[in-house]
């Protein structure tokens, strides 16, 4: 009839006739989508380990750091009482291994405090407690391996200077640890017999 024109004559889109077959998906798109998801995936699970593995570094070395901390307060409060070296100090999950080393401070007067009146003598007795943390790696043996350094923690002290009423106390009872103090203040230098503590696994 000639009232009905094709909508192609004025521009419009070509009409599809009823029962034609729609465009599929090639198997070289499916291909493409599968290895495109597969990269995104990698992706996402690289990421979250990375996240992780910084996670649980962070918490080994605060775990490193808390213990150093708590090794020095245990060496001012009773040497004797450290930890066994050689052993492992176990921690939440982990474990580490740590060394301790006594250091004699030596103190110089400049020229105005040797010409003053003031007596400044025993500044030899300071030490330096420093101790390192580090981590435990297990290798197949009852008897981890030592890793890297998590944790170096030191602390200047004067052994004469008292503590807590508990460690004063502990320490007075020592006859030992008495004749050492009494060389550290008296002789200066550590009293010649700083007790230092080590660990080589």
């Amino acid at each position: 009839m000639r009232g009905k024109a094709s909508s192609t004559a004025f521009g419009g889109p070509p009409r599809r006739r009823a029962g034609a077959p729609a465009r599929g998906v090639t198997l070289l798109e499916i291909i493409l989508s599968v290895v495109l998801l597969s990269g995104v995936a990698t992706a996402i699970v690289a990421a979250i380990s990375y996240v992780e593995a910084g996670d649980a570094r962070d918490r080994r070395r605060v775990a490193a750091h808390e213990i150093g901390g708590r090794l020095v307060l245990q060496w001012l409060d009773d040497f004797a009482k450290m930890p066994a070296p050689l052993e492992s100090i176990p921690y939440n999950r982990d474990e580490f291994y740590y060394t301790c080393d006594i250091t004699p401070v030596t103190m110089s007067l400049n020229e105005r405090q040797r010409r003053g009146e003031t007596s400044l003598q025993g500044l030899d007795r300071f030490l330096l407690i420093s101790v390192r943390v580090y981590e435990a790696v297990p290798n197949g043996t009852p008897t981890p391996s030592r890793g890297d350094e998590l944790a170096h923690v030191w602390r200047l002290c004067d052994p004469s200077a008292s503590r807590n009423p508990d460690a004063m106390d502990r320490f007075g009872k020592d006859p030992e640890k008495i004749n050492w103090l009494l060389n550290v203040i008296l002789k200066g230098i550590g009293g010649g017999r700083a007790p230092v503590i080590r660990s080589q696994p």
